[in-house]
């Protein structure tokens, strides 16, 4: 099977860490981070993580700034169009929207290594401060 036909479907996040250059590893959405990752044959994909503690409010407009900010920093959304290249094991990304908005209209590339058959580990060096960041994503679909 090739990685562009393993990587479809849907995928649950299993785990999420920044990796500093010395090893120390710090949970990227806390301990029990939330997500899923959606790819498609046709080359879409969607993608949503965030922490498992966000601060509950009963409506958008009730929120303090402080749950406010808490769930901007602690929640990411995105969506666009991805190609594999199978020889170097990566999925290239287009952002076509994220609520991080600096990533709009850019281009990722996360390796990817396939850990069982319905397990995947993605991998990205390009995190802040020079962090890789890492995340084991679980077949559920």
């Amino acid at each position: 099977m090739t990685l562009a036909e393993y990587i479809v479907g849907t995928w649950i996040l299993s785990s999420s860490v920044d990796i500093d250059a010395g090893g120390g590893r710090t949970d990227t959405w806390g301990p029990d981070p939330l997500g899923t990752y959606m790819f498609n044959a046709n080359g879409r994909f969607t993608q949503i993580v965030m922490r498992s503690d966000l601060p509950k409010f009963a409506s958008r407009d009730n929120a303090t700034p402080e749950q406010a900010k808490a769930v901007v920093a602690g929640s990411l959304a995105m969506f666009g169009t991805y190609t594999v290249d199978e020889a170097a094991s990566t999925v290239n990304v287009l952002f076509e929207a994220c609520t991080f908005p600096a990533f709009t209209g850019t281009a990722g590339k996360r390796v990817v290594a396939m850990s069982s058959p319905d397990e995947m580990i993605f991998s990205n060096a390009g995190r802040a401060g020079g962090a890789k960041g890492q995340s084991v994503w679980r077949r559920v679909g």
